[in-house]
């Protein structure tokens, strides 16, 4: 149950910066974080800063009272990030043992999805990672299991930036989905 407890945050999110699942299983912050797109395009910067620098995913991230735990995975032509942040509560060696189990979950239940010549890929796709996770021992029961931005269906590849929104027919920036996202309001209803 100590690991359980230590788990805070898991984050699933494209190459891009796309978070395609977040699910929020503890901390004091967690629950309160509205813009889980923000931390995709954050990570998903990370990781290009550690390639384009030693040409090797960072693995790792170590903050006062928090540890992060990256695990970089090619499904096709897909490139994801699955990130936890943890307490350091759980050891690092540990938590990167639950972090490549939950890599394997992921891709073994989504991988088709991700295939899909069509490309279109929703987050609500991917909503029941979380009982996955669950059922696999990693987390206990969520605080919050979606991220507090309007639903906008994508396809994907798009433009580096850009999400293109069903609802309005056009391609959005990031920036704008973010900037509704802020006020829990879809700008397309």
């Amino acid at each position: 149950m100590k690991n359980l407890d230590a788990i805070n945050d898991v984050f699933v999110i494209s190459i891009s910066g796309i978070p395609y699942y977040y699910g929020c299983f503890g901390g004091k912050k967690c629950a309160k974080e509205q813009n889980h797109l923000l931390f995709g395009g954050f990570f998903a910067a990370i990781l290009q800063f550690s390639l384009n620098l030693e040409n090797k995913t960072i693995r790792e991230i170590i903050l006062y009272d928090t540890q992060i735990s990256i695990e970089f995975r090619e499904i096709g032509n897909e490139k994801i990030l699955i990130i936890f942040f943890a307490t350091k509560k759980i050891n690092s060696g540990h938590l990167r043992q639950i972090v490549q189990r939950t890599a394997d979950a992921f891709t073994s239940n989504y991988s088709k999805k991700l295939l899909l010549k069509n490309k279109l890929i929703n987050r609500s796709h991917f909503e029941s990672f979380t009982d996955i996770l669950y059922n696999a021992g990693i987390v206990k029961r969520p605080k919050s299991t979606r991220a507090q931005t309007f639903d906008c269906e994508w396809i994907r590849p798009s433009k580096p930036g850009l999400i293109y929104c069903l609802k309005q027919k056009k391609a959005i920036t990031i920036e704008e989905e973010i900037k509704y996202a802020s006020r829990i309001q879809c700008p397309f209803n």
